[in-house]
């Protein structure tokens, strides 16, 4: 969802990341689903995008990668 509501509002990754106050790095880590945000983090994007909390931590990776 984040990826989706950057090219939809012309926000680049950095800016985004300024935003929300992380890193764009781990921005771009967290949309490419190779990590999973914080409470912290999750709450910060949907603040700055107005992207419901629960449809940000939803589109995250499971914590253990999906192992039983």
């Amino acid at each position: 969802p984040l990826r989706r509501w950057r090219a939809a509002n012309d926000v680049t990754l950095a800016v985004l990341a300024k935003m929300a106050g992380v890193t764009a790095s781990h921005l771009s880590e967290l949309e490419r689903g190779l990590d999973r945000p914080s409470l912290g983090v999750a709450q910060k994007l949907s603040a700055a995008t107005a992207i419901p909390l629960q449809e940000i931590a939803d589109a995250a990776p499971p914590k253990n990668g999906g192992a039983a």
